[in-house]
């Protein structure tokens, strides 16, 4: 047999097995690439997730976590021992700060233990027992005992010196009649009240 007969012969044969060889593997690939690229998709969206679970732990530990109380009271006194009430209808604690506490819809109450106790609300206030100072804000609302009721918009409640003051414009109403000021301060309990900037007052006839 000459070489060109025996080219001939293998010739065909080899070129159907290389032709099957790679059959096989664009088969086979055929499985394997779209496998790995599942795979891919899983492990992004495994990392994807556990990113946010972290960032999401590491925020948790950040926020602080706040002490609720509801209709909590807080019982004083003064520095002339006459006692005091703080109230309201919810109460949260800040954990990184345990001396700030943030009311909803607070009461004050001063004097509680004389004839006539004067009392102060309104819509939010902070209280901080380092200072014993209450700060209310919103459609704050004054009752001296004595008759009288003032409307304003932010107070400042010492209860350790037992005064309320400040810096906003009030309405006053009494047996006397009614009274309109910028700024206000309210010492012993409301017995005396003293009124600042655009005074104008409008006395009651008998």
């Amino acid at each position: 047999m000459t070489a060109a007969a025996a080219h001939n012969s293998t010739g065909p044969r080899s070129d159907r097995q290389r032709w099957k060889r790679r059959s096989r593997l664009i088969h086979g690939l055929r499985k394997v690439l779209p496998a790995a690229i599942a795979l891919l998709i899983f492990a992004l969206a495994g990392q994807v997730l556990w990113t946010s679970l972290s960032v999401r732990k590491s925020e948790a530990r950040e926020t602080p976590v706040a002490i609720r109380m509801l209709n909590p009271r807080f019982f004083g006194r003064d520095e002339q021992g006459r006692s005091f009430m703080i109230g309201a209808r919810e109460a949260s604690r800040d954990d990184r700060d345990l001396k700030r506490v943030t009311l909803d819809h607070p009461t004050v109450a001063l004097g509680l233990d004389t004839p006539s106790p004067s009392r102060v609300s309104a819509n939010s206030g902070v209280y901080t027992e380092s200072d014993r100072i209450v700060r209310l804000t919103g459609q704050v609302r004054i009752e001296d005992g004595g008759g009288y009721r003032f409307a304003t918009e932010q107070a400042v409640v010492d209860t350790r010196a037992g005064t309320i003051t400040g810096d906003a414009a009030m309405v006053g109403d009494g047996p006397v009649g009614q009274v309109t000021s910028r700024s206000y301060s309210v010492y012993d309990k409301g017995d005396r009240v003293f009124f600042k900037g655009g005074v104008r007052a409008t006395l009651k006839r008998d």
